[in-house]
């Protein structure tokens, strides 16, 4: 009789599909201004941005920033949180004027290093406002990558009252597809692989390919149907597939996943290897460190601890790794033997607030990856 073996080789992966959802949403519905993460810069010595809730004035909601500089020259800036870009983001943005005796200008401005006036070399957009029915504005962010500053600059020689709402930066998508482990299991002599997505977007499904190297040229599909999806879904789904192609010990294999959308759009994930043990390895489960990890609250602003539980006889040290919704890592903790909790304050390496969204936790002990997902609230 042929012994159990259980061997398994997890590959997490935070990583998404071309598609994407807004970086920052901004609508100044809150009551401080200005909002977490963004700043104003008063360079006409007069007034500046502030929010007010007066009816009948925001775009959408109930409030909106403002520039009011009592006729006089305004050279005043509104400049968002620091955010990390993509091919097809935009930086939208609506405003109309306060009273349409006065006409009003403004500049959209782009920084690729700080948020200091100096600092905002690229100009996207100079604008007239001349209509007190709100206008869209939109500038295509795709000649830039990484980490940008965004600004607002009120520009005209007498100000007198220019509205802004509803700002956003991102691309105008459905939430994307979020793979968060990708694993090759073998029991009994079955070799199965499980997959696990945080959300999907109009994903109608997956393909699995196999090949006897890390080449995906050379690999082929070993689903004869396409393994449904979950379409739109905003929490994990779990999925798994035996593979039923034959297999030699001792023999390594490479899998990759290949998700489908409704328009035909297919993006790959992987590759993870795996080599098929003898028959007669007595291999053990994977080794389990972790029995509890979770954090609360969650959704959460602007802190929330992220609590964990090892086993009783784990002794080395660990981290955890704080990504965005585009895979990048955010923040890094090292764990310590005894410790059980780490607070995070929603900030990145440098301690510069991040924006609103969802983010991942993946706590690393060496010998075993978790992921888990958060929402960090406007």
């Amino acid at each position: 009789m042929k012994k159990a073996i259980l061997t398994m080789l997890v590959m997490v992966f935070i990583t998404t599909l071309i598609y994407a959802q807004w970086d920052i949403e901004e609508g100044f519905e809150g009551g401080t201004f200005p909002p977490t993460g963004w700043s104003v810069i008063n360079n006409s010595g007069t007034n500046t941005w502030v929010r007010s809730a007066s009816s009948g004035f925001p775009h959408t909601g109930t409030g909106y920033a403002y520039l009011s500089d009592g006729l006089n020259a305004a050279d005043d800036w509104l400049i968002t949180p620091q955010v990390s870009i993509q091919s097809g983001d935009e930086f939208i943005f609506w405003s109309r004027l306060g009273v349409t005796m006065f006409s009003e200008t403004f500049e959209a401005r782009l920084s690729t290093t700080g948020n200091a006036v100096a600092d905002f070399t690229v100009t996207l957009g100079s604008e007239t406002v001349t209509s007190q029915t709100y206008t869209e504005y939109v500038y295509d962010l795709s000649s830039y990558t990484g980490n940008v500053y965004l600004a607002i600059r009120g520009t005209t020689s007498m100000s007198y009252q220019l509205f802004v709402d509803d700002v956003k930066i991102g691309q105008d998508d459905p939430l994307p597809v979020v793979l968060s482990t990708f694993a090759a299991v073998y029991s009994n002599g079955d070799l199965s692989i499980n997959w696990v997505t945080q959300s999907e977007s109009n994903n109608i499904g997956w393909n699995i390919y196999r090949a006897e190297s890390d080449n995906l040229l050379e690999s082929m599909k070993i689903n004869s149907d396409l393994i449904p999806g979950a379409g739109t879904v905003c929490e994990p789904t779990e999925y798994s597939f035996v593979d039923q192609s034959s297999t030699v010990e001792n023999s390594t294999y490479w899998y990759w996943l290949e998700s489908r959308d409704g328009a035909g759009i297919t993006e790959n994930y992987g590759p993870i290897s795996f080599t098929v043990p003898m028959d007669d390895e007595n291999s053990n489960p994977p080794d389990v460190t972790v029995n509890r990890l979770y954090n609360y609250p969650n959704p959460f602003n602007p802190t929330t601890t992220i609590s964990f539980e090892f086993i009783e006889d784990f002794t080395t040290d660990a981290e955890i790794i704080i990504y965005n919704i585009k895979g990048q890592e955010i923040k890094q903790y090292s764990i310590f033997n005894n410790q059980s909790s780490i607070i995070w304050d929603g900030t990145d390496e440098n301690n510069q607030p991040v924006s609103s969204g969802i983010y991942f936790y993946k706590l690393d002990t060496g010998r075993e990856t978790i992921t888990k997902k958060m929402l960090l609230l406007e």
